[in-house]
């Protein structure tokens, strides 16, 4: 198996990945053996940063989303601990929303928890911590015409509003492989409807 580095504060989503995400380990090994020049890996949601330096170490031209400061520290901690690299991965400190226009209040010390969305009032109240207001990224415009060899979605919920952005990917037969975490608990606290949802998914399945 591949073996990266990650700072200990990693710990934590290390041991949840071993114990609860093999499955996807496996879908993900998988994956990035298909990247080549005219392709990238999406990591939207990154966290730690694990999947998208894992992605690196193995020759893929990787892409990691992650709005979160405290995030941050980790995913360039591993860049750098994992390197040199055949293309350096790069760290997008932006949410992925349909609205570029729009900004997202994300906690600037939330543990890097995932749930600034989600959770975005009560995280407010439990943690007092300032926030900072984010612009959406662009994905079309930094994948540009490449191919999507693996994107991963895990976004708390969230997952609509970038499926909204990154539609027209799966449309324009971009995508090989993409993985969605979906979490339809969350999608209530978001002012998303099931209907809406619903219709947002079947738009990517119809898309192939």
């Amino acid at each position: 198996p591949t073996r990266i580095t990650m700072p200990a504060r990693a710990g934590p989503i290390i041991r949840f990945i071993n114990k609860g995400e093999r499955g996807f380990c496996a879908l993900f090994e998988k994956a990035i053996k298909t990247c080549d020049a005219d392709s990238v890996v999406l990591d939207i949601g990154a966290n730690h940063g694990v999947y998208g330096v894992w992605a690196a170490t193995q020759g893929c031209r990787v892409f990691m989303f992650e709005p979160q400061p405290s995030c941050h520290p980790s995913i360039t901690a591993s860049m750098c601990a994992n390197a040199p690299y055949r293309h350096p991965p790069t760290l997008v400190m932006q949410p992925v929303m349909s609205n570029l226009s729009a900004t997202l209040s994300v906690s600037s010390n939330s543990n890097c928890a995932g749930v600034f969305g989600a959770y975005k009032t009560l995280q407010s109240a439990r943690l007092h911590a300032s926030h900072v207001e984010v612009n959406g990224a662009n994905v079309l415009k930094l994948v540009g015409d490449a191919q999507i060899a693996f994107m991963k979605i895990d976004v708390e919920g969230g997952e609509l509003d970038v499926l909204a952005h990154v539609i027209p990917l799966f449309e324009a037969k971009k995508v090989r492989t993409a993985i969605i975490e979906v979490t339809t608990r969350f999608w209530e606290q978001r002012g998303t409807s099931r209907e809406t949802a619903w219709s947002v998914i079947k738009r990517v399945h119809d898309a192939g």
